[in-house]
């Protein structure tokens, strides 16, 4: 591989012998060599990677916005997925939701299956209930960690708030949020 160097205005060119096609510059022949620029100043790769970062939004993000709707004032709404005897659980978990996170809600209770495709769908905010860690919603939806220990298998239900995937963003405030909350007596 033979490498020459030739001075340019803001950088070097630098030529690569073409044993790579990543190497060749478009329309160059096979067995031609390619100019690649590489700036010579630490400053100006700096310059560089901040303008390309500055075209960036905020990281993480939510595709449909979701944390930012709620945040100006719209009504969180929460699919509750518990048995009767476990909707008093739900509740709580709910009512400091909304606490900690400083928004309104309003409930919805359903099954399992109907709450957690109106949350794919983006007709609700999150849900709660039990929820094992290998659900076959895992793809579909974002679970939280559980509230409280972790079953160690996966395979066992834990309380968990779920919200909708590709809102990374409303995933995280959520995901921080079960750390604060008790688990259940």
């Amino acid at each position: 591989m033979t490498d020459e160097t030739a001075p340019a205005q803001s950088g070097a060119v630098l030529r690569y012998a073409p044993a790579c096609r990543l190497c060749l510059t478009p329309g160059a022949a096979a067995g031609k060599l390619a100019d690649v620029m590489v700036p010579r100043r630490p400053a100006a790769i700096l310059i560089s990677l901040a303008a390309a970062l500055s075209a960036c939004g905020p990281v993480p993000a939510d595709i449909e916005g979701t944390e930012q709707r709620l945040r100006d004032g719209d009504t969180m709404i929460v699919g509750i997925v518990a048995a009767p005897v476990e909707q008093a659980r739900a509740r709580a978990i709910a009512d400091r939701a909304g606490s900690e996170l400083g928004m309104a809600y309003r409930l919805e209770t359903g099954t399992a299956e109907a709450t957690l495709a109106a949350l794919a769908e983006g007709e609700i905010d999150l849900a709660i209930g039990k929820f094992a860690k290998q659900s076959p919603w895992q793809k579909e939806v974002h679970l939280s960690r559980a509230i409280g220990a972790e079953p160690p298998s996966g395979k066992e239900p834990a309380w968990r708030i779920v919200t909708r995937n590709g809102e990374n963003r409303w995933a995280m405030t959520v995901d921080r949020l079960t750390g604060r909350i008790a688990p259940a007596p």
